[in-house]
């Protein structure tokens, strides 16, 4: 929302569950993957990618997430 860009989770959701014990996988680290086309944007929109980065982890604590179960 801050940009417009789309996000996904690629960690703990991703992993999903163990087939055999069902147990959540928990991986190591988690990552936010950023659909930036290739091809189609400038220096100029990568600029402004980076500051919305900036500001949406600047206020991280302010954010409300969201809890699976």
């Amino acid at each position: 929302m801050e940009a417009g860009i789309r996000a996904v989770e690629v960690g703990a959701l991703l992993a999903g569950r163990d087939p055999v014990t069902k147990k959540e996988r928990l991986p190591k680290l988690d990552f936010v993957r950023l659909t930036i086309p290739r091809r189609v944007y400038t220096n100029s929109h990568m600029d402004v990618i980076v500051e919305a980065v900036k500001r949406v982890y600047a206020r991280r604590d302010k954010i409300k997430g969201f809890r699976f179960t």
